[in-house]
């Protein structure tokens, strides 16, 4: 016996939807196998949705187990399990198999998959924004000191320099 998996998508954001894993049970043979079964705990941070396969019959919850029956020399099942994860961070998923027959290569009886959460994305801080001029009015040919209140997500910046020369305006922080 032999397993496979992945997951999909392999990158998302927390919150975008569900992860679904893959895993494929083949019998290399041989010979057929009986009482073929597969365990696959939830991955950390993630809750059990759902879980189909093409033979067999599947139970959810903190541990996925499917209970396959017998399988023929080159037969394949496979098996989809549906979670949704709570947590950002790498999600990881691992599955085992085990038959009835012993076997002479058991490396391939344990298959793991990861998907990455990515946390909901934060907006940047409000910018600068110019929130009063004072004064209002200038007149040509007049010296005049402007003041130039300025804020940042409705609170008063300071540190900001604004400087006014011709036609142009410099802005820095």
């Amino acid at each position: 016996l032999s397993v496979t998996e992945r997951g999909s998508p392999a990158s998302q954001e927390l919150g975008a939807g569900n992860i679904t894993w893959t895993m494929v049970v083949t019998n290399n043979g041989p010979n057929a196998d009986t009482n073929v079964v597969i365990a696959d705990p939830m991955p950390a941070g993630n809750t059990f949705v759902s879980a189909t396969t093409t033979k067999g019959t599947c139970t959810g919850g903190a541990i996925l187990n499917c209970s396959i029956g017998p399988m023929a020399a080159g037969e394949s099942v496979t098996i989809t399990l549906v979670t949704t994860p709570s947590a950002a961070g790498t999600q990881t998923n691992t599955v085992t198999v085990a038959g009835d027959r012993p076997e002479t290569n058991t490396g391939n009886n344990t298959a793991s998959a990861t998907v990455q959460i990515v946390g909901p994305h934060v907006p940047p801080a409000a910018c600068v924004a110019v929130s009063r001029v004072t004064p209002k009015q200038l007149f040509v040919g007049r010296k005049t000191k402007l003041t130039i209140h300025v804020t940042q997500a409705g609170k008063a910046v300071k540190g900001v320099h604004v400087r006014i020369k011709g036609a142009k305006i410099n802005i820095r922080t």
